[in-house]
């Protein structure tokens, strides 16, 4: 009967680590929400306004675009917006990197 009891145990216990692992990773491939509201024909400032509550100010790159990154538990994401010559945004790229090593 305590055999029983121990593999059952163990069971419910792998099935649970397993359902959090596999929500934290749904979560974590899910693109960010505000994120998707950044479209073409943004001015640069409505971008900043959108994003540098939730993400800080971008990093800014030498071409002019601007890079935020948000870590997620399995992985992380970022987003590189580039404006054209009137400061309006030109292109999105959102980028999913997953790791499974915590650092």
């Amino acid at each position: 009967m305590k055999k029983k009891l121990t593999i059952w145990l163990i069971a419910v216990a792998t099935l649970t680590i397993l359902i959090g692992y596999g929500a934290a990773l749904f979560w974590s491939l899910q693109t960010p929400a505000t994120w998707a509201a950044v479209e073409s024909g943004m001015e640069r400032s409505e971008v900043l306004t959108l994003l540098e509550p939730s993400y800080g100010a971008p990093a800014k790159a030498e071409d002019g675009s601007d890079t935020w990154q948000t870590e997620r538990p399995v992985g992380s994401w970022t987003l590189t917006v580039t404006y054209d010559e009137s400061n309006t945004v030109h292109t999105t790229t959102r980028k999913y990197s997953k790791s499974l090593s915590a650092e």
